[in-house]
């Protein structure tokens, strides 16, 4: 759990220090190559002073609830994932396709349900995803200059990507979805 949380917060742009006797691997490598700084010892009373963001995250709940106490003692926020009633916040579950972002919570009540919904979810949203959005902000880039209007623009939208469109893509056929897509705006070309 903790190594998912710190690659988490490192795609974040944060800073992360980790408190703890021992590491994973990919934690320990992450900690030599400098990109998280490590602690190799036990948490202790107040070692949460200075930090922004605290995450109890141990095996030892009386460990966790120090770690809290302290948190709070010193102005910042936690998240304590086997205790979702001392949160401040909840980390989703985040599945990525490019610049496609979807993020599932649970709001504490069950992380695991939100990884299994995760899973289910990236069998209906293909890998290709990525490539299929750099298409369509070239598509949209071009729609801008040639249909009038954010309402027609918005139309054009809602009626293009059509589930046969949204089937392709499933299929992996980005060049079909792309000609369907380009057929709608055929249609429609000369709507005002």
């Amino acid at each position: 759990m903790a190594e998912r949380k710190v690659l988490k917060l490192i795609r974040a742009g944060a800073k992360v220090t980790i408190i703890s006797p021992a590491l994973t691997e990919t934690l320990h490598k992450l900690a030599g190559d400098g990109v998280i700084k490590w602690i190799a010892d036990n948490y202790k009373r107040n070692a949460a002073k200075g930090f922004f963001i605290v995450v109890a995250a141990t095996n030892d709940e009386d460990v966790n609830n120090e770690a809290i106490s302290d948190a709070r003692s010193y102005g910042a926020i936690v998240n304590a994932p086997s205790n979702p009633a001392e949160s401040d916040f909840f980390v989703p579950a985040v599945l990525r396709r490019g610049d496609l972002t979807v993020t599932i919570s649970t709001e504490g009540a069950s992380p695991a349900f939100a990884r299994i919904m995760k899973e289910e979810l990236s069998k209906f949203l293909p890998e290709n995803l990525s490539e299929w959005l750099v298409r369509l902000r070239k598509i949209r880039e071009e729609l801008k200059n040639i249909i009038d209007g954010s309402k027609n623009r918005e139309d054009f939208w809602k009626t293009a990507l059509s589930a046969e469109v949204l089937r392709l893509l499933r299929d992996g056929k980005l060049n079909d979805a792309e000609v369907e897509l380009r057929n709608g705006f055929s249609r429609d070309r000369f709507k005002s």
